[in-house]
């Protein structure tokens, strides 16, 4: 599957939440998520500009493989390819016994709101700041930027592990 998305960082939280809630989206959950990113000893995931990520989402925990297809001003574009698991202690003990490592872990509290094809996260994560994460096609990406005012804020492409240095 093919994931498109582009970030804002944003000054005030409250501010953008009230402009997504204003502009017509619909209110999809608050969410806790705890995410684990796991390379091997040699970093190849890294080198090939690919993540696997293990995340804990509330009561639900999830599988990720993302690799970067296309990276511009505007838009991040990667595969993912994303499935629900039913354990998240077995499946680090199985990437442990794959030789996989923790590379780095993070908690991130998140809002997701959708409208139309697009799904707007708002996300606090501590030590790096608050965001907007807009993930669906481009064009409707660019109405909503328009629609929440946010063309003039840089776009950020990178994710978070990248932003916080750590991948």
């Amino acid at each position: 599957m093919r994931e498109i998305e582009v970030k804002f960082k944003i000054k005030n939280y409250n501010i953008v939440r009230d402009r997504v809630r204003a502009s017509g989206a619909k209110f999809w959950g608050k969410f806790k998520q705890s995410d684990v990113f796991y390379d091997t000893k040699e970093n190849k995931l890294k080198s090939e500009k690919s993540i696997l990520r293990l995340r804990k989402s509330n009561s639900k925990t999830f599988l990720t493989y993302k690799d970067d297809l296309v990276i511009n001003k505007k838009f991040r574009e990667a595969r993912e390819i994303e499935i629900q698991i039913d354990s998240f202690k077995k499946t680090e003990i199985i990437l442990k016994l794959l030789g996989l490592n923790r590379v780095f872990h993070f908690i991130k509290y998140r809002e997701t709101w959708k409208q139309g094809n697009v799904e707007i996260n708002l996300d606090k994560i501590k030590d790096l700041g608050n965001f907007l994460e807009l993930e669906g096609p481009k064009l409707d990406i660019d109405q909503i930027i328009k629609r929440l005012r946010l063309e003039k804020l840089k776009r950020i492409t990178k994710h978070y592990g990248q932003l916080l240095e750590k991948f």
